[in-house]
């Protein structure tokens, strides 16, 4: 796995995010172990570039379309992987013109929701790997 926000491409450590626990989420990331089970899919993330003709599971890649047409920014890179129980996890690159976040969704078939965001602030476009 590459990760974006490894380096900026002058060498630099890219910065720190700010961390949001969703509370429409707050079902799903309430208590320190529920948020430790999120952080560890998240570390597991395999992010892909938005690119046409990617290809996915169609049940999690009908969800991910759907999350992209919704998105207020442009979609760099996506990620699905594995599930918490019976949902799975997606994970969104958006860029703003503010920065880049990562959002993170839980689909537990009937719904889509969000549980956490990562936002790099001003990182738009600074990216190592983009």
């Amino acid at each position: 796995m590459i990760d974006t926000f490894a380096t900026y491409t002058d060498g630099r450590p890219a910065p720190t995010p700010e961390t949001y626990w969703t509370q429409v989420g707050r079902d799903y990331n309430r208590s320190a172990p529920q948020r430790g089970i999120i952080a560890s899919q998240i570390a597991q993330c395999d992010w892909q570039a938005v690119v046409p003709g990617l290809r996915m599971p169609f049940s999690q890649g009908y969800a991910i379309n759907r999350l992209i047409r919704e998105s207020r920014g442009t979609v760099r890179r996506v990620a699905w992987n594995g599930v918490i129980g019976a949902m799975g996890f997606y994970g969104l690159e958006v860029v703003y013109a503010d920065g880049v976040g990562r959002n993170f969704y839980l689909d537990s078939r009937s719904e889509v929701t969000p549980v956490r965001s990562d936002f790099y602030r001003d990182a738009a476009g600074k990216s190592a790997a983009a």
